[in-house]
């Protein structure tokens, strides 16, 4: 089966939130297995396995149900909360690991895409 590693929490959308540099220096690691999920490379493999297809550039946040539009609104949400005192230092790490939870959730039961062409996507109404 053809697959490729995919970051829930990428790079480039947590370079854009500070409490992810915070994360960072408290000892993140953005590479981490649970931040990771391998998915299908082409169609059949996606049909066989019911995930979603990972062929290359996602789709951006403001495509309909598109991973990235999911992810920033978890970012959004943790650095509000970060920036009121919600989340401190000692369960910051755990949060984001809520959130990788979360992420991995949607994709594995098609609530979000991250191509235009996935097989399993279906707009809502």
């Amino acid at each position: 089966m053809n697959h490729a590693g995919h970051h829930q929490v990428s790079i480039k959308i947590a370079q854009e939130y500070p409490v992810m540099n915070r994360a960072a220096e408290l000892g993140y690691n953005i590479n981490r297995g649970s931040n990771g999920i391998a998915l299908p490379t082409d169609i059949g493999t996606s049909l066989e396995t019911g995930l979603p297809l990972h062929t290359g550039r996602h789709l951006s946040a403001r495509h309909e149900g598109s991973a990235d539009a999911l992810v920033h609104r978890e970012m959004n949400a943790l650095q509000r909360k970060y920036d009121r005192g919600m989340i401190d230092d000692s369960n910051l790490i755990s949060e984001i690991g809520n959130i990788e939870d979360r992420i991995r959730l949607a994709l594995k039961t098609n609530q979000v895409r991250l191509q235009a062409a996935d097989p399993h996507w279906k707009p809502r109404n």
